[in-house]
C-alpha cells in the first residue's frame, strides 16, 4: 500500500501527550512525521507490543546524520550538536542569516535587500578572511535564503516585510528525532533522554515564540540545506509537514502551547 503525500500524525496511547514532556517531544513532529514514526514515543506505529527497534532505512538515514559508524557514542555525539545547534551553525545558510542580523542589529532597518546582504557578505568573508569558495557558498545561501523568505511569503506562512532568523528549529527537531531514535538503536536510556528533551525545550523557548516561528524555521532550513529552490520535491514535502502540524486538531502544535521562557527558567 502507498503513504499519502501527507502523512497523518501519529499518537501513542500512554505516550506524553501535555506538560513539559510534551513540548519538548513536539519539537521533533515534523521529523516523526517525515519518518512514519509516533511524536512522542519511540515505539513505531506499525509494530504496536513489539520490541522497540529500527528500521533498515532509518538506519541509513542516521549513519548519514552521524557521518560515521553508528554506535552509542557516535550517537551521543549528533543529538549533542544538534541540540547545541553545532550542526546548523557550521552551514552556510546559517552563516549567512547571521550576518544578515549583525547588519541589521545597527541599523533601524528591519529587512536587508539582496544586493546589500551580498555586498556584506563579502565583507564578513573579507574580514574573517574565508576562502573564495567559503564566501561564494555563503553567497549563494543568501539568494537562497532570499527566495525562500518570497516563497514562505507568497505561501501565506510568513508576513510581508518579515525574515526567517536562524535554522535552528531544523537542529532542535533532529535533537528530539535522534533521541527517539536512540531507543530503537538501543543506546537511549529514560534519565539521558529526558535531559537531552530538556534541554531542547528550553533552547526552544529561548529562540522562538511560537510554533509558527519554530515550523517557518523548520521549513526553511529544509530546503536550504536539501532543496533547490521552492517549490520542488523538499519543499513541497516540508510544507505539508509545516501546515499540517499547524491546521490538524490533533497535532500537538494545536493542542499544546509552545515552551515559554518562564517554564525553561524553572
Amino acid at each position: 500500500m502507498s503513504l499519502p503525500d501527507i502523512p497523518a500524525i501519529a499518537t501513542a496511547a500512554g505516550a506524553p501527550v501535555d506538560g513539559p514532556a510534551g513540548q519538548a517531544l513536539a519539537l521533533g513532529a515534523p521529523e516523526a512525521l517525515r519518518h512514519r514514526t509516533y511524536w512522542n514515543s519511540p515505539e513505531l506505529p506499525d509494530a504496536v507490543g513489539a520490541p522497540v527497534t529500527i528500521r533498515a532505512e532509518e538506519r541509513t538515514h542516521i549513519e548519514r546524520i552521524v557521518g560515521k559508524p553508528i554506535h552509542r557514542q557516535s550517537w551521543l555525539d549528533a543529538a549533542d550538536d544538534y541540540l547545541r545547534g553545532r550542526h546548523i551553525n557550521a552551514t552556510a545558510g546559517e552563516r549567512a542569516l547571521d550576518i544578515r542580523e549583525d547588519v541589521l542589529d545597527d541599523s533601524r532597518d528591519v529587512y536587508l535587500d539582496v544586493d546589500a546582504w551580498l555586498t556584506a557578505v563579502g565583507a564578513a568573508g573579507t574580514d574573517k578572511e574565508w576562502a573564495d569558495h567559503e564566501i561564494d557558498a555563503v553567497s549563494r545561501a543568501a539568494v537562497k535564503a532570499f527566495q525562500i523568505e518570497r516563497q514562505l511569503t507568497d505561501d501565506g506562512l510568513l508576513p510581508a516585510g518579515k525574515r526567517v532568523w536562524t535554522y535552528m528549529a531544523y537542529d532542535l527537531a533532529g535533537a528530539v528525532y535522534l533521541v527517539q531514535a536512540g531507543f530503537r538503536l538501543g543506546f537511549a536510556d529514560p534519565a539521558l533522554a529526558a535531559q537531552i528533551l530538556d534541554a531542547a525545550r528550553d533552547n526552544a523557548a529561548a529562540i522562538f515564540g511560537d510554533w509558527q516561528q519554530f515550523g517557518i524555521s523548520y521549513l526553511a532550513a529544509r530546503s536550504c540545506l536539501h532543496g533547490s529552490y521552492p517549490c520542488d520535491d523538499v519543499w513541497r514535502d516540508a510544507s505539508s509537514t509545516v501546515r499540517i502540524l499547524l491546521d490538524d486538531p490533533s497535532s500537538p502544535w494545536v493542542t499544546l502551547p509552545f515552551p515559554a521562557a518562564e517554564a525553561a527558567d524553572g
